[in-house]
């Protein structure tokens, strides 16, 4: 094996690891950030990557189904906007 092809596989190897550790810190954000976005409840994605998934995820689940608010961590937001009601 020569030094063009070591290269080239160090390099694959290196992208492929940034790609999965990208793609596990913002991919399911993204998507929930998405379904936000689409259901009209927040219009700023970059706001949006800024929270944690779990928030991120339980917003979108309510913001899907419709719901006017959603629970996470024993408190209640609403869906439009993600402010806390309390």
């Amino acid at each position: 094996m020569n030094k063009n092809v070591k290269g080239l596989i160090a390099v694959l190897i290196v992208g492929g690891i940034g790609y999965y550790a990208y793609m596990k810190a913002y991919g399911t954000k993204h998507k929930y950030a998405t379904q936000i976005i689409k259901a009209g409840n927040s219009s700023n994605m970059a706001v949006l990557h800024t929270f944690g998934e779990g928030y991120l995820k339980e917003w979108a689940k309510a913001s899907k189904k419709g719901l006017p608010t959603f629970s996470y961590q024993g408190k209640l937001y609403n869906s439009k906007g993600g402010k806390a009601t309390n």
